[in-house]
């Protein structure tokens, strides 16, 4: 039976919230709430820059987390935005939505921080997606955040090695560093603990898609004796003769 309480928390003010949720086996604001907007650098496109995502102007980097995946970017965003497929592949969050995520749409997240104290490690929270650029950015708000507003984002950036992710929450609000203290160490460890999910769940599909995509072009390449007539090979074959 969920608590009654409402308790501050990453993601949302997180009531009634405390319902126990499934977990998938480990593979191994100023004061005013979501009405204020976190404001962030105005072009996307330094995003990728040396020191990832700058921090929103009024606020902290409340969780921050990064990880390189060895596969492409358009791989790992199609794992990343298939949020409806999330609890299938780790223990961290759920999501409950109807469709693909756009923007102004809302959806309902279950989420699990294993190493929070006990009785603060399942929650549920409202979001809506705030920002959406196909393959590179998603960022959620929460709803119903007296006190504090936070962003919630995922940006992904290519690389030699594939895809650099970074993955964060800012805060702001009069309780923004009140929550830091309680709260950014743990998530901070929940966000981790999603990439690698996230890496795992992404570097296999690549390589399914890679072993798919060879077998398709074996069973395509033509034989010698399909390729050419038989006439223009014996013609060959004699000319190789002394």
């Amino acid at each position: 039976m969920a608590d009654a309480r409402c308790l501050i928390l990453p993601l949302a003010v997180l009531c009634a919230c405390s319902a126990s949720a499934a977990v998938v086996p480990v593979p191994e604001g100023q004061a005013g709430g979501s009405k204020v907007l976190l404001r962030r650098r105005a072009s996307a496109t330094t995003d990728c820059l040396e020191g990832g995502p700058a921090v929103g102007e009024g606020a902290i980097r409340f969780a921050n987390s990064s990880i390189v995946i060895n596969a492409s970017t358009a791989m790992v965003w199609g794992v990343l935005a298939d949020l409806e497929a999330w609890g299938k592949w780790n223990d961290v969050f759920a999501a409950l939505i109807d469709g693909p995520p756009e923007v102004g749409k809302r959806l309902t997240l279950r989420l699990y921080l294993r190493t929070a104290l006990p009785g603060m490690r399942h929650w549920q929270a409202r979001l809506n997606v705030t920002e959406l650029k196909e393959g590179r950015r998603i960022c959620f708000d929460p709803v119903g955040m007296p006190g504090v507003a936070a962003r919630h984002c995922y940006v992904l950036c290519p690389v030699a090695e594939g895809t650099l992710m970074y993955h964060y929450e800012d805060q702001s609000g009069l309780l923004k560093h009140l929550l830091l203290k309680i709260m950014g160490r743990v998530t901070t460890e929940g966000f981790k603990r999603f990439n690698a999910f996230l890496r795992n769940q992404s570097e296999a599909a690549e390589a399914s898609t890679t072993i798919t995509l060879a077998e398709t072009l074996l069973r395509e390449v033509p034989t010698p004796s399909s390729a050419l007539p038989s006439a223009t090979l014996q013609v060959e074959v004699r000319s190789l003769q002394p």
